[in-house]
């Protein structure tokens, strides 16, 4: 089973964490099983406000990727991405659960 609180480090080669297909077409389907392949440039720390907590607010770990297919980076949710090496368990995972 693949950690769900994974630390990413500078450098690291992430994918975009694969959803559950929403099928409209079939041009669709095919552009959403492309998956966006990136590297981790930058980590923050970004303040999200939060009524239900003591202080107003909850701390989120967000990521800055420069995704393949783009010139500039992204900030993503860190939850948002996997390792490289995760994407194919992950798929699995996916799969099963629609079935």
């Amino acid at each position: 089973m693949p950690k769900q609180n994974q630390e990413f480090e500078i450098g690291d080669r992430v994918v975009e964490r694969p959803s559950v297909p929403i099928r409209l077409s079939n041009r669709a389907v095919r552009e959403a099983e492309k998956f966006k392949h990136g590297t981790v440039v930058g980590k923050e720390q970004r303040k999200q406000r939060a009524r239900n907590t003591k202080q107003g607010y909850s701390m989120r770990s967000y990521l800055k990727v420069k995704w393949d297919i783009r010139s500039v980076a992204e900030s993503v949710m860190q939850f948002r991405v996997i390792p490289e090496s995760e994407l194919e368990t992950q798929l699995e995972l996916l799969y099963h659960e629609i079935d």
